[in-house]
């Protein structure tokens, strides 16, 4: 859904990097800096990149310091949701804005 409109998936984190990169996404170090629109992206223990939204409210005290985040649960509904309310690993968890 973050990159694909929705449309499709992508499941290869070196696609995840290629895109990154080629659309010149930059990561943000603190997450007072984030953004609605901004993309997070969810990573294993391993590095590979598992799942990703986009940040529609940023982390503020209402919401505990933990952004809200609309993303695609595997082959289910998208979801409104905060960040660390989902089955995917939010201690590895990164975000990212276009900068180019």
């Amino acid at each position: 859904m973050t990159f694909a409109s929705r449309r499709t998936g992508i499941f290869e984190t070196i696609t995840v990097r290629q895109i990154l990169n080629d659309d010149g996404y930059e990561e943000i170090s603190h997450k007072e800096q984030v953004k609605a629109g901004d993309v997070i992206l969810y990573f294993a223990d391993d590095g590979d990149c598992e799942h990703s939204g986009l940040v529609v409210k940023p982390p503020a005290s209402d919401s505990l310091g933990v952004a809200i985040v609309r993303s695609k649960w595997a082959k289910y509904r998208e979801l409104i949701h905060r960040a660390n309310q989902c089955p995917y690993n939010f201690s590895k968890a990164k975000y990212f804005r276009v900068v180019k």
